[in-house]
């Protein structure tokens, strides 16, 4: 389908959802200059003044019609943050905790503000759309390593997901995770506003950050461990000679790994991310999708890293 009518079909798809919901806004308008997708909205006493944003589709490029269900999923759960989400806690939450707690914050917000989209029955079709525009993501990014600290935020968000009852194509990550005791904590805790979220996502940085101090630690005793053998074993027999080798086939097979874990690469949490890498290739004179467009309508923007 050509991108100016995936375009059209979007504007009119989310503009039914908008209208059906029987809220005030006064306004709800759409950009397609963007080189990223995000929403940029101001609240009133009233209403709220919102603008979705779009990547830089080509009006003639061919898109494939599932491009249109991706969108306007991405469309109704930035619409969730205008409806639910608040704004100050989050913020407040990243300036004194940090970048991660931010990361750690929309991991456990982005299922609870689209449950809240479903459980208010403004989109009849919620959860099948929601489910469908985060398989797209799955299905495209991949899931991520049980282990894989940096994604944490991504595994959050795939896995608060499920609890509330999206049929995912991965098996849960976290029966094998080394935080599956905190993260299970994390996405069982009250979430009944964005505040309860932020006070969740700090108090799990915490308890990472002591987990992965203590793994820290056990790596340590087990390198000084692995160097006292290895002083102590030079006037062995070959029995020890053998077990050496096997000692450094075992720590060569460790560092490959490391080195692969390393160049996994964090995972969009927010849909507007990856939806803008999935549709870069769609972007007019083949531009990257992810250079930052300016906006002057709003005092809240949602665009995550």
């Amino acid at each position: 389908m050509l991108g100016f009518k995936i375009k059209r079909g979007v504007e009119a798809s989310v503009e039914r959802i908008f209208k059906s919901t029987g809220r005030e806004f006064d306004s709800l308008s759409f950009s397609w200059s963007g080189k990223t997708a995000a929403v940029s909205f101001t609240r009133y006493d009233k209403g709220v003044v919102a603008r979705i944003i779009f990547p830089n589709i080509d009006d003639n490029a061919d898109v494939p019609e599932s491009k249109h269900h991706d969108l306007v999923g991405f469309a109704v759960h930035e619409l969730g943050h205008v409806w639910f989400t608040e704004n100050k806690p989050w913020d407040l939450a990243r300036q004194y905790h940090g970048a991660f707690v931010g990361s750690l914050i929309n991991g456990l917000e982005d299922p609870r503000i689209e449950q809240c989209v479903i459980d208010s029955g403004y989109v009849p079709n919620g959860r099948v759309l929601f489910n469908h525009v985060v398989n797209s993501v799955l299905l495209q990014e991949g899931y991520a390593e049980p282990d894989d600290f940096k994604n944490i935020p991504f595994i959050l968000a795939i896995e608060g997901r499920r609890l509330n009852g999206y049929s995912i194509p991965f098996p849960s990550v976290l029966p094998t995770s080394p935080y599956r005791e905190d993260l299970e904590w994390a996405l069982h805790q009250p979430a009944t506003s964005t505040a309860d979220v932020a006070y969740t996502a700090i108090e799990l940085n915490l308890r990472l950050q002591q987990k992965r101090q203590e793994q820290q630690e056990q790596q340590q005793e087990q390198q000084q461990d692995q160097q006292e053998q290895q002083q102590g074993g030079g006037k062995g027999d070959q029995q020890d000679g053998d077990q050496q080798d096997g000692q450094d086939s075992q720590q060569q097979q460790q560092g490959k790994q490391g080195k692969q874990k390393q160049k996994s690469k964090v995972k969009p949490v927010e849909l507007g991310d990856a939806l803008s890498d999935q549709l870069s290739d769609l972007v007019p004179d083949g531009r990257s999708s992810r250079v930052p467009i300016a906006t002057t309508i709003s005092t809240a923007t949602f665009e995550w890293e």
